[in-house]
């Protein structure tokens, strides 16, 4: 995509350029974005997994785990009081 850019540059195409650069921010974004998805919920989805299957975790501890991780945002942790 740079090249492009750098050739619609050099051809004096000052639309294109706006569109490829415009193009490369959304790309960028867009790549954060899901890298910072796969570090929340999907690894923390992975590690309570991980956990139940090699550390016998309780189904509690695991919803836990998966909530305080953001795997279920919507989610609401009740206590027995």
């Amino acid at each position: 995509m740079l090249t492009m850019r750098t050739w619609a540059s050099e051809l004096g195409m000052a639309e294109a350029v706006k569109l490829l650069e415009l193009t490369l921010a959304e790309e960028k974004d867009t790549d954060e974005t899901l890298t910072q998805l796969a570090v929340s919920a999907v690894n923390v989805a992975a590690e309570a997994a991980w956990e139940l299957r090699h550390r016998s975790l309780s189904s509690a501890r695991l919803l836990a785990v998966a909530v305080a991780g953001g795997c279920f945002p919507d989610a609401q942790l009740l206590s027995r009081d």
